[in-house]
């Protein structure tokens, strides 16, 4: 079965983000626990303002996002967790 967000809803598989200092030091995903990172699998059509206008959505499938880890709602979908959220929920993103 396939799925996709109605209206401005977004939805991320999440992904661990390691870093690694100039040192060679591994800073796990642990010490920034307060967001949640991930890419955008799947993203709504958009809402619609009061006039009827339509408002486009500013983030695209295959971006990175960082989002708070409060505002996280996961879902399970073939056997597979991930995050649907409205994009105003989205912290950061970035394209590749």
């Amino acid at each position: 079965m396939k799925m996709k967000p109605l209206g401005d809803l977004v939805l991320i598989k999440e992904h661990d983000r390691v870093e690694t200092t100039k040192s060679g030091i591994i800073i796990p995903d642990s010490v920034d626990g307060n967001y949640v990172y991930g890419d955008i699998i799947a993203v709504g059509p958009g809402l619609f303002s009061a006039n009827g206008i339509k408002i486009p959505m500013s983030v695209k499938m295959g971006e990175k996002v960082c989002l708070n880890k409060q505002t996280r709602n996961v879902i399970k979908l073939n056997e597979e967790e991930y995050i649907l959220v409205r994009e105003s929920e989205i912290l950061m993103n970035s394209r590749g």
